[in-house]
């Protein structure tokens, strides 16, 4: 886990930001997208997930809670 100080800010545009930190996009992940990376993963039970990208975290979420199940 990284320390405060440690962090890095995303260097992202306005409508990169708005794109994903929008809520239709928090909405297609768990409709959509998050179905079919299940499907093409062969991890089933997992306690940890590292997502690299930007965003608010929400895909990660979403993939820790179906792929705990």
């Amino acid at each position: 886990m990284l320390s405060k100080k440690d962090e890095v800010d995303m260097k992202v545009n306005r409508a990169e930001f708005i794109l994903v930190n929008n809520p239709l996009r928090g909405l297609i992940q768990e409709e959509y997208e998050l179905n079919i990376l299940c499907k093409m993963s062969s991890l089933k039970d997992i306690e940890i997930a590292l997502e690299i990208g930007c965003g608010n975290g929400n895909g990660t979420k979403l993939r820790l809670t179906l792929m705990r199940k």
